[in-house]
């Protein structure tokens, strides 16, 4: 198969965790793969990888390196996506990373970034993409969440605001779009064991990220599984959705028992 008969599938954070792993089993499946992260160096090793892995071995990956904190350079980087590409078949957004801190002590330049880089990066790369994917009849878009999006945790306030943020844009895209061909995921996980928690302002949680969190491959097994049954959400792993019931049963209790979860321990 040459590289212009491949599926293309643009995934951002590529460079580790949710990203890196979906990425490798993206190209298993014979995708050509748009990866995009911070780091350079990173993402061409993870190019590199997936060149091994794909069955292909033409080195037709696409590393595309930019800080999506930065506005600008998340729309320049969607424009030169589209040019390059101009039918996307899947975009995945998996950048992401937390700041753990109260609402008060967290600044206005931490919340901006962090909304920036889960929801509006995203929003930028679609407001790209989808024009192609409804042109084309068909197209996928999953975006990863977070199961602080059904109440958020201590500590997480603007995390918790911006993954909200995106979950509910995905909903609203989705009866935007309805009954066009594109199919539109959110994806919920719980505590995952990425780089997430190296951030020091998560060090009174890396005890529970050690013993509750769950592999990134397992997230990404997931993710990969809505390609052949896409679906509104999924929770990862599946016994967190019952986070999402018993908010909707008892609000309070709920939060009571996120906040002793969420709570840092010495």
């Amino acid at each position: 198969m040459s590289s212009r008969d491949r599926k293309i599938a643009v995934v951002t954070g590529a460079s580790s965790g949710i990203g890196h792993a979906t990425a490798l089993l993206l190209a298993k499946r014979g995708y050509r793969l748009v990866l995009i992260a911070r780091r350079e160096e990173r993402l061409r090793r993870v190019a590199e990888e997936a060149d091994h892995s794909d069955g292909v071995g033409d080195e037709n990956h696409v590393v595309m390196p930019a800080d999506l904190e930065n506005e600008q350079a998340a729309r320049s980087t969607a424009t030169e996506i589209v040019r390059r590409f101009p039918t996307i078949d899947l975009f995945i957004h998996c950048a992401g990373y937390g700041i753990y801190k109260p609402f008060l002590e967290l600044t206005t330049g931490e919340e901006d970034a962090l909304m920036n880089l889960h929801y509006r990066a995203s929003s930028r790369f679609i407001r790209a993409i989808l024009p192609g994917m409804l042109e084309a009849g068909a197209g996928q878009i999953i975006n990863v969440a977070s199961v602080a999006t059904c109440w958020g945790p201590a500590g997480h306030s603007a995390y918790a605001a911006a993954k909200c943020a995106l979950a509910a844009m995905t909903q609203s895209l989705a009866c935007d779009y309805a009954g066009r061909g594109i199919e539109f995921s959110c994806v919920y996980p719980g505590i995952v064991r990425t780089e997430f928690f190296e951030n020091e302002s998560y060090r009174g949680l890396k005890h529970q990220a050690d013993r509750h969190g769950i592999e990134p491959g397992v997230v990404a097994k997931k993710i990969v599984r809505l390609l052949d049954r896409p679906r509104p959400e999924v929770f990862v792993p599946a016994s967190h959705r019952i986070l999402a019931w018993l908010h909707a049963m008892s609000p309070s209790l709920t939060r009571k028992l996120v906040a002793s979860q969420s709570a840092p321990r010495s």
